[in-house]
């Protein structure tokens, strides 16, 4: 589960750790909004799990309202690295002296989290780091002390009283990630103030998805409503949504790993490109199945196939929840949905009496050409409107 730079950070605050203030915008007029409240002026970040956000130019410096509203703008809506920007951070701009950088990841090959830290952090740290990285692998069974995040800044050439505050971040950076099973816990750049103290200009985390289940006491409160990224999972009504980002047009969600697979497979054969994998697996609620879409939809894709079975799930309640989905985002994507077993039916009518394009008795082939067919109408349309215009 990979964490947007807001989730990171209200999980850093949890720790301990100094991070901006800040808050989250999805119009121009929030965004400036943010901008009033925290006073000019104010960094615009676009919210999306996408690395080298600023060499791409979506971390801009805002002076006033009106740079706000133009920066916001030109950032909601547009895509980056094939993630649709729905939310832009706007926070308070920090006055540094240095960039730092300090991490925890997961060291695969040796199976334990190792702890780095380096003066030069920022954009291209590879490369502008002014030394050699201080590195230390992460006890197992027992604490990584205090002491030891000391040893590690004092190695990588800090003193003074920056010493303690960069020692005191690394320290809860790593004892934070091995009690919370992450992965990889990244704060590039570390802010190193002229007073000496430190603040987390950025946030990247990552949750090890096998252990979600003993984390839940503080997931739901980082993880809120906040967009999600690639082969991210949302908690929705306790359950976990696993969305697998790919670089087609077609959405996918299926009732089933091997259903969704087949789909994405007739996908392909139509002459479409599956955009993604997403399996609702069993016991759908119509809140999951809704959120399913909605995923998808963030995606930008130009056509949306759902094939779901009612074996173990019902199809009039995954009916009601591609119904709030349409009705609630709304789906303005070609969609089709193809849906067979316990409660048909009703699911059926449901569907219909929303205006969906349903499937009763056909086969995934003949929905996925059927999409694929009207996304290609579609397009064509547009482009005849375009050359019309």
């Amino acid at each position: 589960m990979q964490f947007n730079e807001d989730q990171g950070k209200k999980l850093f605050s949890l720790l301990g750790i100094p991070v901006p203030r800040g808050g989250n915008a999805t119009s121009q007029d929030q965004a400036a909004d943010w901008g009033r409240q925290l006073g000019y002026p104010v960094m615009v970040k676009a919210l999306v799990e996408v690395g080298r956000r600023g060499l791409a130019g979506n971390i801009q410096q805002a002076a006033g309202p009106a740079e706000v509203e133009r920066v916001a703008a030109r950032l909601l809506g547009s895509k980056l690295k094939g993630r649709v920007i729905s939310a832009v951070r706007v926070e308070e701009v920090i006055a540094f002296e240095e960039e730092l950088y300090v991490s925890v990841a997961l060291d695969r090959a040796r199976g334990r989290l190792l702890a780095l830290f380096g003066l030069g952090g920022g954009m291209e740290v590879e490369r502008s780091s002014d030394g050699e990285f201080a590195t230390a692998l992460i006890p197992m069974r027992r604490p990584f002390y205090r002491h030891h995040a000391r040893d590690m800044v004092c190695e990588a050439g800090l003193n003074a009283k920056a010493l303690v505050s960069a020692a005191d971040v690394l320290w809860r950076l790593a004892e934070g990630a091995r009690q919370r099973d992450l992965l990889l816990a990244e704060i590039n750049p570390l802010f190193l103030l002229g007073s000496g103290e430190v603040v987390a200009g950025d946030a990247k985390v990552v949750l090890d998805d096998d252990a979600e289940y003993r984390q839940r006491g503080w997931l739901a409160s980082v993880i809120g409503d906040g967009p999600t990224g690639e082969h991210s999972d949302r908690a929705t009504g306790g359950s976990r949504l696993g969305l697998v980002r790919l670089q087609g047009n077609i959405g996918v969600v299926g009732g089933g790993a091997g259903l969704c697979m087949a789909t994405m497979d007739a996908v392909v054969r139509a002459g479409g490109k599956p955009a993604n994998f997403l399996d609702v697996g069993g016991g759908v609620t119509q809140g999951r199945i809704a959120e399913s879409l909605r995923q998808v939809v963030s995606l930008g894709v130009e056509g949306i196939l759902v094939n779901v079975y009612g074996g173990i799930n019902n199809c009039a309640t995954m009916a009601r929840g591609i119904v709030e989905a349409v009705q609630s985002i709304p789906v303005t994507q070609a969609l089709i949905v193809r849906m067979q077993g316990h409660f048909e039916e009703e699911g059926w009518t449901l569907l219909e009496r929303a205006g969906v394009d349903v499937i009763k008795r056909g086969t995934t082939r003949e929905a996925a050409e059927r999409l694929v067919a009207g996304v290609r109408a579609r397009n064509r349309g547009q482009a005849r409107g375009d050359s019309a215009g």
